[in-house]
């Protein structure tokens, strides 16, 4: 079928979604609850809602998700327009308002040496190590730019666990489920993770979803190790330190056993 993304027409097979057709148009629309062969995370792991980044506006006028609605042959959708910008800043400020995001503002980031803050920021309010390289981070520059400078420290929970290569700092999670659709989905991944709520001090907020294992450990819930999580995850909850750790995650990649 053939459909109108920003004046662009552009073929897709049945079946594909709003989200494909911009794709398949070169025309980016962010996403944190989506990542391909996933679908929606989110709605699908835990019934919760999105979070909704990929506001799209449709010929009628109305706004809807551009991952969960179907393409339509002849449909027309717009991806970028002010009220779609405001948008999406909206509800990004929800997933920073629990995220630690200060280093992202910061005039120093690009030489920072990552030991210590000039600012004094505590390192609860800091970036993970992903700092540079993480998805959330393109992701709110492409967002948020304009307003970094207004943003204010956001302190977490920094504990982390290590087991065999992964690393998980749960206070880091933002709750996309991607992690956790990957390992129900993988033919060699455990079945090991889920999405449980837990309490935030965040204002206005009555708590979020973190993503963890079943049972007290990786271990305990069944992982296998495939790695499958930490290459999705978008915002450093579930990382592979170290050059050991990038030398093993370069070969799950590629499909090394």
């Amino acid at each position: 079928m053939q459909l109108l993304v920003d004046g662009v027409a552009v073929a897709v097979f049945g079946g594909a979604t709003v989200l494909d057709a911009c794709d398949a148009a070169g025309r980016y629309v962010p996403r944190l609850c989506f990542y391909p062969d996933l679908a929606r995370c989110k709605r699908s792991v835990a019934n919760r809602t999105e979070c909704g980044l990929c506001a799209v506006r449709l010929g009628d006028g109305s706004i809807a998700l551009a991952c969960a609605i179907p393409a339509v042959a002849e449909m027309t959708v717009a991806t970028d327009d002010p009220g779609l910008r405001a948008l999406r800043l909206e509800r990004l400020a929800v997933i920073l308002a629990q995220h630690p995001n200060i280093c992202l503002a910061c005039s120093d980031r690009d030489g920072c040496a990552r030991d210590e803050c000039t600012y004094g920021n505590p390192p609860e309010a800091r970036c993970c190590d992903e700092f540079g390289r993480c998805e959330l981070g393109k992701l709110v520059a492409y967002v948020d730019s304009g307003l970094a400078p207004r943003r204010t420290a956001v302190t977490v929970a920094r504990d982390a666990m290590t087991e065999g290569r992964i690393r998980r700092e749960p206070g880091l999670c933002v709750g996309c489920g991607r992690c956790v659709m990957v390992c129900e989905i993988a033919p060699e991944a455990g079945r090991a993770l889920e999405l449980a709520g837990v309490a935030t001090s965040a204002p206005g907020s009555s708590g979020r979803a973190v993503a963890g294992p079943k049972l007290a450990t990786l271990r305990a819930a069944g992982c296998t190790f495939c790695g499958q999580c930490v290459i999705v995850c978008p915002a450093g909850a579930l990382t592979a330190p170290g050059a050991a750790g990038a030398r093993w995650l370069a070969a799950v990649e590629m499909g090394a056993p």
